[in-house]
């Protein structure tokens, strides 16, 4: 029997909301076009149009006249009462593993996550950050520009004007050394090349 054609919208709805979450389309950016979907997706014109109103609805697309269709929201997981903000360049290569262990933190708790990206654009990062600050969470967890963190006094200064607990990841400010104020969490690179490096040698390697 053919799927009823609400469930349709819907599964579209819930696909689009997750690329979202992913970062296929980052806070800010330009969705592609009904049309478009139509033809990526293989639904209805009707069926993506729903779709969509239903994000808009929900707050977490806008349609702009003349312009087309952006990101205006992200969309909330409702697992818990907290929700924290996850701030990442991108959702490829080295931080879907991050991601991962965020997640994984996160379902031992009563906390939801919403993840924006920035595409290492400093003003995209700037925005995305503000906006997951708008969604109201309760505290983030970011991994900004390296070329912010090796200007620490500007840093801090825009870290301290943050208003929710903010944890750096994968990023501190080693111009600062012992005295870094901020919360991280990185990986130990040093020791994992440290590793790699000794059992290369046990091998016999030079």
């Amino acid at each position: 029997m053919p799927e009823p054609r609400a469930l349709k919208f819907e599964a579209l709805a819930s696909d689009l909301r997750r690329a979202i979450t992913a970062g296929t389309w980052p806070l800010g950016s330009r969705l592609p076009t009904e049309q478009q979907f139509v033809e990526s997706t293989g639904y209805s014109l009707s069926t993506v149009r729903r779709a969509i109103d239903i994000l808009t609805e929900e707050g977490v697309v806008e349609r702009r006249q003349g312009s087309g269709m952006y990101v205006e929201g992200l969309p909330r997981r409702k697992r818990g009462s907290l929700t924290i903000g996850v701030l990442i360049p991108d959702t490829s290569l080295y931080f879907p593993r991050v991601l991962q262990g965020i997640e994984a933190g996160l379902s031992e708790s009563p906390a939801s996550l919403t993840l924006a990206t920035y595409g290492y654009d400093a003003e995209v990062e700037k925005t995305a950050l503000q906006k997951l600050l708008d969604s109201g969470v309760d505290g983030l967890l970011i991994t900004p520009l390296v070329s912010e963190t090796s200007k620490p006094d500007s840093f801090l200064e825009r870290l301290e004007a943050i208003p929710v607990p903010t944890v750096l990841v994968e990023r501190r400010l080693h111009a600062l050394d012992h005295f870094d104020p901020t919360e991280f969490v990185c990986s130990n690179h040093e020791g994992g090349v440290l590793r790699a490096v000794t059992h290369l040698h046990s091998m016999g390697h030079r």
